[in-house]
């Protein structure tokens, strides 16, 4: 079978990997281009969030360390 990661891990490796993109694109575009994608970012993260798309925030079982788990409706 394959390998199987907790929803934890799971949010790690996507954060990580989001990151890693978003440094690349920061090396590569300039400056100009950077606020640009920054600013409709910003908007699509409002849109999102008054979306029924947006994710629901669920605490895990380590409450009391605040961890959080992103589930998507769609």
């Amino acid at each position: 079978g394959g390998s199987r990661h907790t929803a934890g891990e799971m949010y790690q490796l996507w954060d990580d990997t989001l990151n890693t993109v978003w440094r690349l694109l920061e090396e590569n575009l300039s400056k100009a281009d950077m606020e640009v994608l920054r600013n409709e970012e910003r908007d699509w993260i409002k849109g999102m969030e008054s979306s029924s798309a947006f994710p629901l925030t669920v605490r895990s079982s380590a409450r009391s360390a605040g961890s959080k788990i992103l589930l998507f409706v769609c």
